[in-house]
């Protein structure tokens, strides 16, 4: 009798342990909605945490980028400002109170007024005079009688008397084709930069200077009729050596 009575309360301590322990099982399963799950193993692999930073990070500094602004804007918004500027902008009116009379003038003295004097005429007498020339009495006479006396003062050499590598004015008939200039029955032989344009009959003046390939280079040239009633003659006025 005894023996059974132990078993019984054995069994009913075993009962007891086996329905505490389900019970705890059964409530465990039915956690709150608010408890922390642990991801699974398949949740974990797919969740890469360096992935997700590079993420989040990319999404701030996307975030804080100022946007671009187009040249167009710059433009629109010129054209609006000073289309403004234009429309309201007034003349400003400007009032001078200088008086011309207030200027005072530095006055030329008379020594001073002598000196420019004195070089004016020095001037026009050297253009008036004309240059030194080395041609005969004979050919001075024939290029007065077919141009004029003022284009003969100008006239330094006839081309058979021309010197290397000096300036000399010569005088002559031009001919386009070949470069040359005739006088009589000389021809001389043109080089140099210049472009002469001149009729078959129109005498051309020539300031220039005889190269050692016995070619004359022309420095300036004008028509000699152009010349002879006043025009450039300055320009052909070559300096004498003291």
């Amino acid at each position: 009798m005894e023996f059974v009575c132990v078993i019984g309360i054995f069994l009913a301590f075993v009962s007891i342990s086996v329905y505490s322990t389900m019970r705890e099982i059964k409530s465990e399963k039915r956690a709150s909605k608010w408890a922390f799950h642990v991801p699974t193993a398949e949740v974990q692999g797919a969740i890469n945490p360096i992935d997700e930073a590079f993420k989040f990070t990319a999404q701030i500094q996307t975030s804080t980028v100022t946007p671009e602004v187009e040249l167009s804007d710059y433009t629109d918004a010129y054209l609006y400002t000073k289309n403004n500027a234009e429309n309201n902008n007034e003349v400003a009116e400007f009032e001078s109170n200088i008086d011309v009379n207030d200027f005072q003038t530095s006055s030329l003295n008379d020594e001073l007024m002598q000196s420019i004097g004195s070089l004016i005429k020095s001037v026009n007498d050297e253009i008036e005079q004309g240059n030194d020339t080395t041609m005969s009495e004979g050919i001075l006479e024939k290029i007065t009688t077919q141009i004029g006396k003022n284009v003969a003062k100008l006239v330094t050499n006839t081309y058979s008397n021309l010197v290397e590598n000096e300036e000399s004015v010569v005088v002559g008939l031009y001919c386009d084709k070949s470069n040359t200039l005739s006088f009589f029955d000389e021809k001389l032989q043109l080089t140099g930069d210049e472009t002469i344009v001149s009729g078959e009959e129109d005498f051309v003046l020539i300031k220039g200077m005889l190269l050692p390939s016995k070619e004359f280079r022309v420095l300036h040239h004008e028509d000699a009729d152009t010349v002879e009633i006043g025009y450039g003659k300055e320009q052909f006025i070559i300096k004498k050596v003291a």
